[in-house]
């Protein structure tokens, strides 16, 4: 693969941080830590959401906060780089379901099969399946390609429902 390079890469280490390239090696290095969140926005949960469980947490190019949530639903809300909330999106409404989160290596092959034929340069960041009385009925994967983020949503055998994107 060929990467286009600019003038400022060529007096230094020969390539620069972000780009559609930046994860390439599926290291993650937008994901935070939850302890390691601005205070403000565990506050902001606490005051608004105080029955969301939070799953994960992630940094956009430009320093704004992704977190994922779930509570009756699954959701994701966005934060500008100083804390200060900008909006919330419900990925899926699933009340009296059962939320787990699931590895990339336990998904359903057709899922990995989808998402590397549809997002051929995508990284995995966060998954879970979605049960009713202890049968799995979907699986929602988030991902990032290329700097945008999706969230894929899949029924219990791995075939595609939809896919909600993330333009920050």
């Amino acid at each position: 693969m060929l990467e286009q390079r600019d003038k400022q890469d060529l007096d230094g280490k020969g390539w620069h941080e972000g780009g559609c390239f930046s994860n390439r090696d599926g290291m993650n290095k937008d994901t935070v830590k939850l302890s390691a969140l601005p205070s403000i926005i565990l506050s902001y949960f606490s005051a608004n959401y105080p029955q969301d469980t939070l799953l994960r947490a992630f940094q956009t190019i430009n320093k704004d906060y992704v977190v994922y949530s779930i509570d009756n639903g699954s959701f994701a809300a966005l934060f500008d780089s100083t804390g200060t909330f900008i909006r919330r999106v419900q990925l899926n409404e699933n009340q009296g379901r059962a939320r787990t989160v699931v590895a990339e290596s336990a998904l359903p092959p057709a899922i990995g099969n989808y998402l590397t034929n549809t997002y051929p340069n995508y990284v995995f960041e966060q998954a879970f399946s979605i049960s009713k009385n202890g049968t799995i009925t979907d699986y929602v994967v988030c991902i990032d390609e290329n700097g945008t983020k999706y969230a894929v949503e899949f029924d219990a055998s791995g075939n595609f429902v939809r896919a909600i994107t993330f333009r920050f």
